[in-house]
């Protein structure tokens, strides 16, 4: 067992979106076999959550704490108690930091890359991706190593950074199951009573944070492009939005369309209505990042029907006939794809998917890196 402090440089606390509970899941994951301690910022708020990680707020809310070094002496003083035998940091906004850090108390210091931000930013139209580029790539080089989420960001730094194949390492996000789930406690028809649905009739779900870019384009993809070649394929369907920060307009489009899409906003409790659910959609074509929403869907055994770039990350040759893909704005494929599923519903996502994906087993294939053996 070792001591891990890990650097979370922004509120996670309580999770809310896909980002916080990547957070979440991997210092669950380094929490299975060591001792975590997670340092991040006074803005988090937690109540009787019990995690296998213990928090400590010492990190400012402020945005000046993105500047180098401004965190640093709050952060030395914990770890000189805590005597942390290696360093972890999420992103690489505080790496020069931790870099100094790692220094000062001569132990390795790794990054979690959760996805290329630089990219990331480029394909939302940020003009200073460049400048994030630069930023990424020398904190990726000076690091012990980086733990990427998918083997395309891995494959991606290692071409267009230069990094060291031996220092490039795939983290992919866990999930606490080992099978399939039981069925849930609510059932589809308490569910339509509930949300004045029609239970009789499939469910599609698309989930997230809906005022991120890419979750709002995938919405409106869903709106103007999905929706109506549906209507010419199936008589009665419901499609599902749920998460927070919709845009009004969109809201007011969904409410105008008709008793075939129905806007949910956040649902605390999203399992029984993922498990009530026919199929998840995922129409996202930009943003980067492995998407945790066809993670868990997958885990619940529901297909999921994903646009190419929706399901980068995701280790398809686990994944059976759950994951079916169509090429990027194709929404004819798309369509086809959806309404297959409804005819032919009968796939079961393979044992080898909770071989690969369960977060013990993720964690007993990466616990050499934090035994002593450095990369």
């Amino acid at each position: 067992m070792a001591t891990i402090l890990s650097v979370a440089p922004y509120p996670f606390l309580p999770p809310v979106n896909g980002g916080h509970w990547g957070i979440i899941n991997v210092e669950k994951l380094l929490s299975v076999f060591n001792e975590v301690h997670t340092v991040t910022t006074d803005n988090n708020v937690f109540g009787q959550e019990r995690y296998p990680f213990r928090v400590h707020t010492v990190l400012s809310s402020s945005k000046l704490r993105y500047l180098p070094y401004s965190q640093y002496r709050k952060v030395y003083r914990l770890a000189k108690t805590l005597q942390p035998q290696y360093l972890f940091c999420h992103h690489h906004y505080m790496f020069p930091m931790v870099a100094k850090l790692g220094r000062k108390l001569n132990v390795p210091a790794y990054i979690r890359c959760h996805n290329i931000e630089a990219e990331r930013f480029k394909s939302t139209g940020k003009w200073w991706w460049k400048a994030m580029q630069w930023f990424e790539r020398s904190a990726f080089l000076r690091s012990a190593g980086v733990f990427f989420v998918t083997r395309e960001d891995r494959d991606w730094a290692v071409a267009h950074y230069g990094l060291p194949e031996s220092k490039a390492l795939v983290m992919p996000f866990a999930i606490d199951r080992q099978s399939r789930p039981p069925a849930p406690a609510i059932s589809k028809k308490e569910l339509a009573a509930m949300l004045n649905l029609d239970a009789e009739v499939p469910w599609l779900f698309f989930m997230g944070k809906l005022d991120y870019a890419p979750n709002e384009e995938a919405v409106t993809f869903i709106v103007k492009e999905i929706l109506p070649r549906l209507r010419q394929k199936r008589d009665r369907f419901h499609i599902l939005i749920c998460g927070k920060g919709l845009p009004a307009i969109l809201q007011q489009e969904i409410a105008a369309a008709g008793r075939d899409i129905h806007y949910l906003g956040f649902v605390p409790e999203i399992e029984p209505l993922i498990a009530a659910c026919d199929l998840m959609i995922n129409p996202v074509i930009s943003g980067g990042g492995v998407k945790t929403k066809v993670v868990e869907s997958l885990a619940w055994n529901k297909t999921v029907v994903s646009a190419h770039s929706g399901a980068i990350g995701i280790e398809k040759a686990v994944c059976g006939n759950k994951l079916l893909i169509a090429p990027d704005k194709d929404w004819q494929a798309f369509t086809g794809l959806i309404c297959a599923v409804l005819d032919h519903p009968e796939a079961t996502i393979p044992d080898t998917y909770f071989d690969h994906y369960y977060l013990g087993n993720v964690a007993k294939r990466l616990q050499p890196h934090f035994s002593g053996n450095s990369l």
